[in-house]
């Protein structure tokens, strides 16, 4: 029997909601998912908590995610989101513990211009303002954006879902492509088929042409 995980489906601890699913933590070497990054609501300041995918299970066609875990024992967990500053094209540092998630610029670097010439800026104003995820050394993280790349190095879409076994080991990938002035519909691509699984892409073995003639998924409205 397979579950599908998706990317911001709600998540109910055992007393109660507490939030979405954020991203998606896979080892992509043995095409599992290890664990669940759920992003806490009805917080002043909304944070992300590494859930261990052997405490949640899906309900059934609700398609929402229940923790075996209560609202407090999320919330005593020890956020994985940090924010930092790096240098501009840099990236945020792993320790020995664990590995970079998926980064998102919160701001950019300020250079203010007078006229036709640039000003100098100070070493202050040179970082980038990031946020990106603590994840457990040796797994990467997937996200609802996340691209899916063919063999010939075109985005066939994005990471809707994973399909997932008993066991926690991927079967399908779910992938989301939009059709101009039709909405979107989704491609089901069998796991023998994913070539590499990275922090937020996918890279398939098959071309743009025999990716799609895999056919359709359900079809979906937006």
């Amino acid at each position: 029997m397979t579950s599908q995980l998706r990317p911001e489906m709600p998540v109910d601890a055992a007393d109660g909601h507490v939030g979405r699913l954020a991203d998606v933590v896979v080892d992509p070497v043995a095409r599992t998912v290890t664990h669940l990054v759920v992003r806490r609501a009805h917080a002043l300041h909304p944070r992300s908590h590494l859930v261990p995918v052997a405490v949640a299970t899906v309900e059934g066609e609700a398609e929402r995610l229940r923790l075996t875990w209560t609202r407090q024992q999320l919330e005593d967990s020890e956020p994985i989101d940090e924010t930092d500053f790096v240098e501009l094209g840099g990236w945020p540092r792993r320790t020995e513990e664990w590995d970079v998630g998926v980064v998102r610029v919160l701001s950019w670097p300020h250079f203010p211009a007078t006229g036709r010439l640039v000003e100098t800026a100070g070493p202050e104003d040179t970082d980038t303002l990031v946020e990106f995820d603590h994840l457990p050394r040796g797994t990467v993280e997937l996200r609802r954006e996340s691209e899916v790349f063919s063999s010939d190095h075109t985005v066939l879409g994005h990471v809707q879902g994973l399909l997932v076994d008993d066991r926690h080991a991927i079967t399908h990938l779910v992938v989301r492509r939009h059709t101009h002035g039709l909405g979107h519909h989704e491609l089901r691509v069998p796991v023998q088929h994913v070539r590499r699984i990275a922090t937020d892409a996918v890279y398939l073995d098959l071309g743009h042409d025999a990716a799609t003639a895999l056919g359709p998924g359900q079809d979906r409205p937006g």
